[in-house]
């Protein structure tokens, strides 16, 4: 006779086994399969990284420590230098004029060398005297044209104003500056371009007071105060 299992011990074990798989399940861990690169989602960020995080931002430069606005760090230098620096100037539209230095004499005197026939040299006195009641008034004066153009710098525009109101022209004569010590003289023609320096000599009343160099060519007055004569 063949033996078989009874049925319910066959039940009773199929209710065994279903119940250690429920088990097994329930106490797995509950996680999913990661793919490669990818950050799991509890992970703390590296040190490094939070470092960097925590360091505070990098101060803006002070107003001191910025440098001037278009350039470097130093100031603009002027453009120009300022005339207290030098002899007083003034100009026009197309001439500067500028006064180097102002003297004042009751009369000039010195010496010229004079070439005899037979080609020996002697000396001859050379004096200058200005008329009763005046002085000379001589001028060492920087000209110089600033721009092109056909303006001429004339004499006859160029005067002594003393504080009354009179005017004073150059002398009609006074090449003998070059022989009482005032060299060079400027030329008394007209004058259309360049620059030139020299001495210019003026007849003016003595005690005039305070007097000015004037040029009025039309093109703008040039006026200079020179000081008094005494």
């Amino acid at each position: 006779m063949k033996k078989t299992v009874p049925a319910l011990a066959l039940a009773v074990l199929l209710a065994f086994l279903a119940g250690c798989k429920a088990q097994a399940a329930a106490t797995a861990p509950n996680s999913e399969p990661q793919t490669a690169g990818q950050e799991p989602a509890s992970s703390a960020r590296p040190a490094a990284a939070a470092q960097r995080e925590a360091l505070p931002e990098p101060a803006p430069p002070s107003a001191e420590e910025q440098p001037a606005e278009g350039g470097g760090g130093n100031s603009a230098r002027p453009a120009h230098k300022d005339s207290s620096d030098g002899p007083p100037s003034a100009e026009s539209q197309y001439w500067r004029v500028t006064v180097n230095d102002v003297q004042s004499s009751a009369g000039l005197s010195g010496t010229i060398d004079m070439v005899q026939y037979d080609g020996s040299i002697s000396q001859s006195a050379v004096n200058a005297a200005p008329k009763d009641g005046c002085a000379f008034l001589l001028l060492f004066l920087t000209i110089e044209k600033t721009q092109g153009g056909k303006a001429l710098f004339s004499w006859k525009d160029t005067y002594i104003l003393d504080e009354s109101g009179g005017k004073y022209q150059r002398h009609e004569n006074d090449t003998f500056l070059d022989n009482v010590g005032y060299s060079p003289r400027l030329k008394a023609t007209d004058q259309a371009l360049g620059a030139e320096t020299g001495w210019a000599c003026y007849e003016v009343s003595a005690g005039a007071g305070a007097l000015y160099l004037v040029h009025d060519g039309g093109d703008g007055e040039i006026r200079i105060s020179i000081g008094e004569v005494r």
